[in-house]
């Protein structure tokens, strides 16, 4: 069975993560063909591990979150009964997503745009949270977060928020 990061090994990866990015750089720096060689992706029990390992600070202390296997990157259940599925999305510098019909059809989007953080090793982490995501792109789609905002618009569905310290952000006692 799956498991989930640890807050302490999503760290860990994080720091991989910009050593990958950095040697990358350093690479092309010194072997110009090596250009054609693509970024790195983030992997994608990154992201689904940080909405786990934060639900409580992205949904609230009621709800709880696992691997959402065949349904969902993310299920997120509470003591009622009540369930969610999450789609989660990772995204570094550029910042571009495709949005594919399963993503479409959760009933919550997580973007996760790490911004500069793997560039630089630092940066504030963009987390955007969008309920009923299909209500607002209709189709499959590749986009970015600015043209996401456009699609949305102001809507109570878009809740934003911004982790300037992912290790005091993960570690805090608040979740």
């Amino acid at each position: 069975m799956r498991r989930p990061l640890t807050p302490q090994e999503i760290i860990e990866l994080d720091q991989a993560i910009v050593e990958v990015f950095a040697s990358h750089r350093a690479l092309k720096s010194r072997i110009p063909a090596a250009r054609y060689i693509k970024f790195p992706q983030i992997p994608a029990i990154l992201g689904e591990s940080f909405v786990i390992a934060a639900v409580g600070k992205l949904f609230g202390t009621d709800w709880k979150a696992a691997f959402g296997g065949s349904l969902s990157d993310v299920q997120l259940f509470d003591s009622t009964g009540r369930t969610r599925r999450v789609a989660v999305k990772s995204t570094g510098r550029h910042g571009f997503q495709e949005l594919k019909a399963k993503d479409l059809s959760a009933d919550t989007l997580v973007w996760i745009h790490f911004g500069k953080q793997f560039d630089e090793g630092y940066g504030v982490i963009q987390i955007m949270i969008l309920d009923n995501p299909g209500k607002y792109i209709f189709e499959p789609v590749r986009l970015d977060i600015p043209r996401l905002m456009r699609k949305v618009g102001d809507t109570s569905d878009l809740r934003q928020l911004e982790v300037v310290d992912l290790e005091d952000f993960l570690l805090s006692a608040e979740q």
